[in-house]
């Protein structure tokens, strides 16, 4: 379960993972009982927890129809997982052999 909570003492919103007996704003380090934080949704998805944070953080900066043109956090992910190049063949490419770069770190 993931839930998207706010900080009364200095308004930061983060996700919780779980239901922990505690929890502290990352920004502020305010301490209380996790259910006595506002809990603005409370989700099994992490990418909607994501976006209903994200969301709440444009709004707050009147950026709502900036926010409605990206996309999805599973679509952004998805379109780096296919971006990025792995280890091995960025080696091969640069004219490094990858075994002799693992072996390296194995020492």
């Amino acid at each position: 379960m993931y839930a998207v909570v706010g900080c009364r003492e200095c308004q930061h919103l983060w996700i919780v993972a779980d239901r922990p007996d505690t929890t502290s704003c990352p920004r502020c380090g305010h301490r209380r009982a996790f259910e006595k934080f506002r809990q603005f949704v409370t989700t099994e998805d992490e990418d909607h927890a994501r976006e209903v944070r994200s969301s709440m953080l444009a709004s707050r900066r009147d950026e709502s129809e900036a926010f409605a043109d990206l996309d999805s956090f599973a679509e952004l992910d998805e379109r780096v997982d296919d971006a990025v190049i792995d280890d091995e063949p960025l080696l091969e490419r640069s004219g490094v052999d990858p075994d002799a770069v693992a072996a390296a770190g194995d020492r």
